[in-house]
């Protein structure tokens, strides 16, 4: 599973990762959850372009919007096999989160061990008229030993040399629905701020620091 994630990098790193023709305005983002608006990387006319979509599949039938589909069924499922095959596009990000399980629910931050950003891949739905607006849900696969210790689901992560395949939709996605490569994520225990969905900033990065027992603060 994928369930929050940062974007936090300046605009110029994000224009040459991404291979945009415009200079983007990025406000850092470091806490992004489901639900909100998400910037997603499309292939258009030939141009690559960024637009804004929400964070959510809304499908018949489920009171829940879908956030994360599985590439195992994603070319199979209904919610997400049409999608798959017209409608793929990048969403890229800093880094994401997940918690440890059991009594802690220490959070943590896997990020790039190369580079600023990471693409995460995406399929996404149009607006329905006088229905819900255009939304996206985050292609997820099995962990891989990084991750692993904390779950066993991870977002598929689009090389760049594979952006072109991934927003082309006469190719082939399945060679990409793969873990990342092993060492391609750092880890990065933190102090549970982010754990508050409302909580914004920097402070979502604080470290965790193990606290020394003592008599007295």
């Amino acid at each position: 599973m994928c369930g929050r994630f940062a974007l936090a990098v300046e605009p110029e790193a994000l224009l040459r990762f991404i291979g945009l023709t415009e200079l983007l305005s990025v406000p850092p983002r470091f806490n992004i959850a489901p639900s909100q608006s998400v910037l997603a990387a499309f292939d258009e006319n030939g141009v690559r372009v960024v637009r804004e979509l929400r964070w959510g599949f809304t499908v018949r039938g489920l009171a829940a919007p879908l956030i994360n589909a599985r590439a195992e069924t994603l070319l199979e499922k209904p919610a997400f096999r049409e999608a798959a095959r017209l409608r793929r596009c990048l969403v890229p990000a800093s880094g994401f989160y997940e918690w440890e399980r059991g009594g802690s629910k220490r959070p943590w931050l896997f990020r790039p061990t190369q580079g600023e950003i990471l693409a995460i891949a995406a399929v996404w739905q149009p607006e329905a008229p006088g229905g819900p607006p255009a939304a996206l849900a985050l292609v997820t696969t099995r962990a891989n030993a990084t991750v692993a210790p904390l779950h066993d689901r991870m977002p598929v992560l689009v090389p760049p040399e594979g952006f072109g395949a991934w927003l082309d939709p006469t190719a082939d996605p399945a060679p990409l629905l793969v873990p990342a490569p092993e060492g391609a994520l750092t880890a990065q225990p933190l102090d549970g701020t982010v754990s508050d969905v409302r909580a914004e900033g920097p402070a979502c990065w604080n470290p965790w620091r193990e606290r020394q027992g003592r008599l007295f603060p």
